[in-house]
């Protein structure tokens, strides 16, 4: 009603005022229009005194993302308002926002305990920092999900890499791998296997009854399958982000319009509509996207030119 009529005082969308609006909840002592305003969103509930059986912290951390939600619902103008997830459309995850303990591999969860984190001591490169935040993300739909523990810790500068305060160094990106201007190649990971694999499920996923038991199984290799194309490229993606933020102080990129270069054939009718398909399939999996994104964190400088004339052709042999 503010929003469209600015009709009464502006609702206040910060952390603190929806915490307090969650213990009273939480307590089963909401204000009478709070009261009012859960029996018409969700009318099927009766009571909220489940939710002392959960962490409150982690609960409450999700207003968090609910607080820069609004925020920018009521400050762009091309924002949305926020909606409700759907239950089976979102990846199941939570958060420990403080007082995180984890000790000789072991991470202790509120309200459930400790538990092993898996080949903990090999991949912790900083075992006398502290750790503030621990982002814990379910992966699969199967019996057997994977769970994965993000940890984040506060580390001094001098224990960080040394960061290069001059030069720079180009990157020509193509389908599959990329060059710097010092001329290495960069290549992703094949990844032959997993797309033959994904091709012959796909095929038997199709052949299959709907509802059906085998059918849902069948999704669920399939679903493994992706996901694991999905980290072998994100790892790549992560190396050989480093090693240009390693090379030079500022990296010059092309300034490729990924949209409009993987825009469907079917729309302007006529030849070689199954070859853009699949060259547009390819150009989405050598991760253009992800590799600016992480340089944008890890580079001291990131500058983007026009992609025109940037590309060098390979000298012939012979």
């Amino acid at each position: 009603m503010w929003k469209a009529y600015k009709i009464g005082p502006r609702p206040s969308v910060s952390f603190f005022t929806l915490g307090r609006l969650f213990t009273q909840i939480r307590n089963g002592t909401p204000d009478p229009w709070l009261a009012a305003a859960l029996k018409q969103v969700r009318p099927d509930i009766e009571d909220y005194s489940w939710l002392k059986a959960y962490a409150a912290n982690c609960v409450k951390y999700a207003l968090h993302d609910l607080e820069l939600a609004y925020k920018a619902y009521f400050t762009q103008p091309a924002a949305g308002k926020p909606r409700r997830h759907g239950r089976y459309r979102t990846t199941p995850s939570f958060c420990i926002p403080a007082e995180v303990k984890i000790r000789d591999g072991l991470l202790q969860v509120p309200k459930i305990g400790r538990l092993r984190l898996k080949d903990h001591g090999t991949r912790q490169p900083y075992e006398h920092c502290e750790a503030k935040t621990v982002r814990i993300r379910r992966e699969g739909t199967g019996r057997y999900p994977k769970w994965y523990a993000y940890v984040t810790y506060a580390v001094p500068s001098e224990l960080l890499p040394e960061v290069p305060t001059t030069g720079a160094v180009g990157v020509d990106r193509n389908v599959g791998q990329c060059t710097d201007s010092d001329g290495q190649t960069h290549a992703l990971p094949a990844t032959a296997v997993e797309d033959a694999k994904i091709k012959r499920y796909q095929r038997k996923w199709h052949r299959q009854r709907k509802d059906s038991n085998r059918r849902r199984r069948t999704g669920h290799k399939l679903g493994k399958l992706h996901r694991k194309q999905v980290r072998r490229r994100d790892t790549a993606m992560h190396t050989v982000s480093r090693k240009l933020a390693d090379k030079a102080h500022t990296v010059v990129l092309e300034n490729l319009d990924t949209k409009a270069m993987t825009k469907s054939a079917k729309e302007d009718p006529g030849r070689n509509v199954k070859q853009k398909a699949g060259l547009n399939r390819s150009i989405l999996a050598s991760g253009w996207g992800q590799l600016e994104r992480k340089l944008a964190y890890k580079a001291g400088q990131v500058v983007q030119v026009p992609a025109a004339h940037t590309s060098v052709k390979p000298t012939p042999l012979y």
